[in-house]
Parts: structure tokens; sequence; C-alpha cells
């Protein structure tokens, strides 16, 4: 047995008592107040902002428990500007193993109080498509995002959506996410859902998104802080129906099919035009196709009324369009009353047709007053109109789409007029299907 002298004795006691005992101590405490200091709370509030490529700021960090962290008073803002992108007061966001995936992991993230600026879309896609393209540096994770409600603010009217859920997961194959979400007072009916994909395997990777409404409607007000045009058609305007959407170097292409209920028809035709057409009506989308970024076919009907026309349109209707006036037109009015416009629609590549819908009134009627007809559809024998006599009839001297309000957007977006004169293929009216061009060149079918 070794022999140590008193004085050793007490050096080893008291080396092994500052190792073991008080230097742990003091380590443990001096990481709880780091993790409690302003110094830590803005070391996270940067690591974050490195993440997303945005600024973010916090209010305070709290760990309640191992894998669970707590941000309080979030606010995430664009980095040149500092405008405001994302707020929330609380953001909870706790580590589990995934149940789909071997040795993956599973981020569960709770917002209270979120907000979203309508007016920094731009950086929030941004951000989306960071994600799904794997720049964030995302492999082997899924996410899942709930929040109980979410303003979108800085819109024509703010928004707010209820009970909203995102999942998100990174795949070898391309990285989705899948959003159910419902806006508020809408009831317990069948959520709205958004998907967005990305799809590397094919060259060039492509994104698609698709919008389906379910049994309910989205405010147009708020489809347009992803969607620009689409508030033009009034402030109270709805939208029910099934969006598909693929993004390519060569422009957007894909498909809609829906109603847009509640049209301000007066905005629909714009404050340029100097033509006036007034009145609320419901807008129906058997089908549309659009392929880079031009349209390709549609087909539906409009009902609307009772309103106001201005008597240029119903001349230049006459004159240009091939149609014909009845009794309801002899008023001599500047603004023309009328009760009833309803007509259905089809154009593609060789032009536009039109017919009137009048159950009971005259037949072919399209415009329809209390004295009757006041317009009446362009005989049925005629060729398709061409699209450039419908554009010049809207807006003889702009060049402007009165929907989306974008300068030379009509002209790019319309179909191309081909040389020859081919008829449509009945000239009663179709079936809710409307096909002038083959479908096999369509990426979503």
């Amino acid at each position: 047995m070794i022999r140590l002298h008193d004085r050793t004795r007490r050096r080893i006691a008291v080396t092994i008592f500052l190792t073991l005992g008080l230097a742990p101590s003091l380590a443990i405490a001096a990481w709880g107040l780091w993790w409690r200091s302003a110094w830590y709370v803005a070391s996270e509030a940067q690591r974050l902002g490195w993440r997303f490529g945005l600024i973010a700021t916090l209010g305070d960090v709290r760990h309640p428990a191992p894998g669970e962290v707590i941000y309080e008073d979030v606010a995430f803002s664009e980095p040149e500007g500092r405008q405001p992108v994302f707020r929330c007061r609380n953001l909870v966001a706790r580590w589990e193993g995934s149940p789909s995936k071997a040795g993956g992991r599973l981020l569960r993230v709770t917002l209270s109080r979120a907000e979203i600026l309508a007016a920094q879309w731009p950086e929030i896609w941004q951000l989306v498509n960071r994600v799904l393209t794997g720049r964030c540096h995302l492999e082997n994770f899924s996410a899942q995002i709930v929040a109980e409600q979410l303003r979108v603010i800085g819109c024509r009217a703010p928004q707010e959506l209820e009970r909203v859920e995102m999942l998100l997961d990174a795949r070898p194959e391309g990285a989705w996410l899948d959003a159910a979400f419902r806006v508020a007072g809408e009831g317990r009916g069948e959520p709205a859902r958004l998907l967005v994909t990305r799809n590397r395997q094919r060259t060039p990777a492509a994104t698609r998104f698709e919008l389906d409404t379910a049994n309910g409607a989205l405010p147009c007000g708020l489809l347009a802080v992803a969607l620009p045009g689409w508030d033009a058609v009034g402030p109270g305007s709805l939208f029910h129906g099934i969006l598909r959407v693929e993004l390519s170097p060569e422009g957007p292409g894909g498909e809609l099919a829906g109603q847009f209920l509640g049209v301000n028809l007066e905005t629909l035709i714009g404050d340029r035009s100097p033509h006036r057409v007034s009145g609320i009506a419901d807008l129906a989308i058997e089908q549309a196709r659009f392929r880079d970024g031009r349209l390709v076919e549609a087909a539906g009907s409009l009902v609307g009324g009772p309103g106001m026309v201005s008597r240029s349109l119903l001349e230049v209707a006459i004159q240009r369009l091939g149609m014909s006036g009845g009794t309801g037109i002899d008023r001599p009015d500047r603004l023309v009353p009328y009760e009833r416009l309803a007509f259905w629609f089809a154009c593609d590549a060789n032009g536009i047709r039109l017919r009137g819908l009048s159950p009971g009134g005259t037949p072919g009627a399209l415009l329809s007053g209390r004295t009757g007809a006041i317009l009446i559809e362009p005989d049925a024998s005629q060729p398709p109109l061409p699209i450039a006599a419908l554009v010049q009839a809207l807006a003889p001297e702009a060049e402007f789409f009165p929907i989306a309000r974008q300068q030379d957007w009509l002209l790019d977006a319309l179909p191309q007029v081909t040389e020859s004169s081919r008829s449509f293929r009945d000239s009663s009216l179709p079936s809710s299907r409307f096909h002038a061009l083959p479908d096999t060149d369509n990426p979503l079918r």
C-alpha cells in the first residue's frame, strides 16, 4: 500500500473535487446562463436566418424538454428592404423519429397567432422553392406544421385560415408539400388542399402544384396572393374547383375546371376599356387548358344580371361580332339596363364560338331585358369568331387583358389564330367536355 503525505492527499482530493464536482457544475451553470442570454437568442436568430435565407428576429428561446424548443415573438423579413414576411407569437418545434423512414427525423412545428404578409409572397415562394429543390440541406427529413389560425394580411381584404396543416417530405425522387386548410367560418366540411411536388426524375426537373377547393370555395383575393390577376374578378368573388399547373422554362402549363362565383363584371372588363358592363355573374369553366403560358382551349358559361351595359358595346357586338339586336335594344339610353346575361362559349386556335342560354326566352338570346332580347347569338352556320375581333371589340386602343390587367397579356395568352378556317365540330351546344386539340402532350394527364 502506497502511503501519501497529508499535503499530497489534500491536493488529490481538491483536484478530484474540482474536476468531477465543481467544474461540471460551473459548466452546466454557464451553459444554462448562455441559453437564457441575449447572445444565445441572437445567435439562434442568425442561424435560422442563414438556414432560410431571410432575416430572423426572436424575442426569446426556451428549451422545456430534450429535443423541444420554443421560439417567442418570431419574425422573418426579406434581406434587402427588411420588409416583414412572416411573424408569429410562438413557434414550438419538437424532433421525433420518423414513423415512415428508417433513421429519419420528423419535425413537428406548432404556430400560434401566425401572420403572412401578402406583399412578400415572392419571398415565401422562394423559401418553398429552396426546400423543394434541396437548397436548405434537409435530407432524410419530414416536417409537420400546424396552425390553428393563419392570417394573410396586406392584400385587398385580410383573409383568415383555420386548422392549417402542412406536411413536408424530402424524398430522393423529389420533395413534396401537402397543405390542408379551411377559410375561417366555412364549418367542418372537407378542407381545401394544395399539393406542391418537385419531380427530379425528368430533365429538367419541374415543379407541379394542384389546388382543390373540395366542397367549399376560396376567396379570389386570397388566391391572388400567389396567382396575380385573380382578384380582378371582384373583391367578393369566390373560386370553387381544381387548378393544376406545371412550371417549366417554357412557361406554365396545366388545366382548370371550376366556377368563379360572384364575379363583378365591371371589374372584369376593366377601367381602361371604353365599354361598360355592370352586374354580378357566375362564370363556370368546364375545361381550360394552357401550355407554355398560352391558352390552348377553353369552354364554359357565364350567367348573371341584372345590370347595365354601354350602348357602345352593343353596337360593336352587332357590327363586328356578328350578333343581332332584339326588341330590347331600342332604348336610346347610353347605358342600357338588362335583366339576364347568359351565354356559353368555347375557344381554341380557330377562334371563339358563342351561344345564348335563354330557357323560356328568345332562342339564342345572350342578353335580355324586360321588353325582350337585347343581343342574339351569331348565326350558327358562320365560322368561329376570330380572336382578334374579340380583342378589338373589348379594347380597340389598349393592349391589355381586362381580367389580369397586365400589358400584352391578352395576345400572349389567347390561342394563336390559325390561317385555316376549321369550324367547330358541332354548332349545337356541346357536352361538358370540349376537345379541339389532342391531349397527348398534356403532362398533367
